[in-house]
């Protein structure tokens, strides 16, 4: 018997880094999972892998972007007319635009970061609290960042989006707790597409804040970051809401990290899938 057994669970952006993780992680425990991604043919990879790890599990890819409103609404909608219910959201998927300082960075930027950031996490709670509070109850992580709370140079995009979805999750904890649906949000650490670029492209910066991490190590996907994820969304945690748990190996949102963003004025973080 795994703790989901039974359980419906969406993934945003489960073809690789903490997504991935977290639908290994679910699918293990016995959890229906039903996730998106832009590109068909690494969806498609995903979902044969994903069954792969369970006999019987069901898995299902939808092709969608997170940053408009009708496809991520119709992945949530399609688990909801598919298995009936929806025990859990994840929103864990994040465009992230090029490093450019705030003097330098187009509109542009600022509503790609908030488009699938905020909105995609708002619209995907919209789409999946009807069913929860008609359920009896649900489970939504939304995901942040440290980079919210330090505001590192160059990001601003990024870092008031992440600001604004803990804000957020804390305002639907409050007005959704009378249904028996908690939201919390993770701010995590982890291997992904977008630090694995950036590790690449910055090995020194890398080595550095690795060093600064208490663990002294960066987070694995499934076993670190999916496990926190499993523990919010099952029974243990009914009577938590509305806080923000950081993943990230004991570093403090209040420590001023070396985030490795001072020196730069042009990276791009977008995996390509």
């Amino acid at each position: 018997m795994g703790r989901l057994d039974g359980k419906v669970a969406v993934i945003t952006g489960a073809t690789s880094g903490i997504g991935k993780g977290t639908a290994r992680r679910f699918v293990r425990e016995g959890a229906t999972i039903v996730f998106n991604a832009r590109t068909e043919a690494t969806g498609l990879q995903t979902e044969e892998e994903l069954r792969s790890l369970m006999p019987g599990a069901k898995v299902k890819f939808i092709r969608a972007d997170i940053s408009i409103k009708d496809q991520i609404q119709g992945v949530v909608d399609y688990a909801i007319k598919t298995f009936g219910r929806i025990d859990a959201l994840i929103n864990n998927a994040q465009g992230i635009p090029p490093v450019i300082s705030m003097m330098k960075k187009p509109d542009e930027d600022y509503r790609y970061s908030f488009e699938s950031g905020f909105f995609a996490s708002k619209w995907a709670m919209q789409a999946a609290f009807p069913t929860m509070r008609d359920q009896g109850g649900g489970s939504i992580v939304n995901t942040t960042s440290v980079w919210g709370i330090i505001c590192p140079p160059n990001v601003s995009d990024y870092a008031g989006n992440k600001a604004s979805i803990e804000a957020l999750t804390r305002s639907a904890a409050q007005e959704w707790s009378r249904y028996n649906i908690n939201v919390n949000v993770v701010a995590p650490s982890s291997v992904s597409a977008g630090y694995l670029i950036w590790a690449k492209a910055n090995p020194e910066m890398a080595r550095m804040v690795t060093e600064q991490n208490p663990l002294k190590r960066t987070g694995d996907p499934e076993h670190d970051l999916g496990s926190l994820a499993l523990g919010l969304v099952t029974e243990d945690a009914r009577y938590i809401t509305g806080q923000t748990f950081c993943g990230g190996g004991g570093n403090s949102f209040l420590r001023r990290i070396y985030s490795g963003t001072d020196e730069m004025e042009s990276v791009d973080f977008q995996a390509k899938h």
